[in-house]
């Protein structure tokens, strides 16, 4: 049969586990599972937390949130995997170039330079991830706009 138990977003691994039945549970083609406790392991891309998003009004900066962590390693080429554009003009910045990226607390902070109100940008992700992931090692989840 089919097991569904809400798991929470964010869980710590090994803290979910399914125990086999060894005369009482058989995979898809019908053959016995061998007994024991297998883990649940995390395979869900972090998603976007709009809500928690802040578009700063000075400093130049625009923190994006999510449901999970994001992890620090290469946080500087997580620019390369985000479109972020001014809203007034209208034209996608130069990642590495006209914005940075890092890590603070478990979001991703994108410092746009020589700017201090970035409240009428916009950051969306690119067709394909290449960097950013959530500290279980998955890839974020595509978003399409942060407004």
């Amino acid at each position: 049969g089919v097991i569904k138990y809400e798991i929470p977003y964010s869980f710590t691994l090994g803290d979910y586990q399914v125990n086999v039945v060894g005369d009482e549970s058989t995979n898809k083609y019908g053959q016995y599972v061998t007994p024991g406790k297998v883990n649940i392991t995390d395979g869900i891309a972090a998603a976007y937390d709009k809500d928690s998003t802040v578009f700063a009004t000075t400093g130049g900066t625009i923190t994006l949130a999510f449901k999970e962590a994001i992890a620090t390693t290469n946080a500087p080429l997580y620019a390369h995997d985000l479109v972020v554009t001014n809203g007034v003009k209208t034209t996608a910045l130069v990642a590495g170039v006209d914005y940075t990226t890092d890590v603070v607390g478990g979001k991703i902070v994108i410092t746009v330079g020589a700017v201090g109100d970035v409240s009428n940008y916009t950051v969306k992700t690119k067709d394909t991830i290449t960097y950013i992931k959530g500290v279980d090692g998955n890839k974020i989840a595509g978003f399409d706009s942060t407004k």
